[in-house]
């Protein structure tokens, strides 16, 4: 029975990994309206903050990961602003990336894990 421990964490990972990416691309949706995306903005940096203050290392970095989640979306409401319209793009962009990569690298998870599944029965 150990032996499904790890796989439980990739099943659980994965489900994770892949909610986050989902989460992240309808984060971005809210980017084309300033007040949206400070407050969208704002809102993931507080939940970030409260997944943070957590003892677990694991849950520490997730807090982060969606505390610069919440920046970025911030950042890209500030379009309109003359010399920070700048890095809206750049907030933009990145955020488009993260959710694609979290939802890659979670749908790679849940793969691994139905394998695994497979191998064991």
């Amino acid at each position: 029975m150990n032996d499904l421990v790890p796989l439980n964490k990739r099943g659980v990972r994965g489900v994770g990994y892949t909610a986050g990416g989902i989460g992240i691309m309808v984060l971005s949706a809210f980017t084309g309206n300033f007040l949206l995306a400070l407050i969208a903005g704002g809102a993931t940096f507080v939940v970030g903050a409260a997944i943070g203050a957590s003892k677990d290392k694991a849950d520490r970095n997730v807090g982060l990961g969606v505390m610069g989640a919440g920046i970025l979306a911030a950042v890209t409401g500030l379009r309109h602003v003359p010399i920070l319209g700048i890095f809206s793009g750049l907030a933009g962009s990145l955020l488009g990336v993260a959710g694609i990569g979290l939802l890659g690298y979670g749908i790679y998870n849940i793969v691994k894990f139905v394998k695994g599944l497979k191998s064991k029965s």
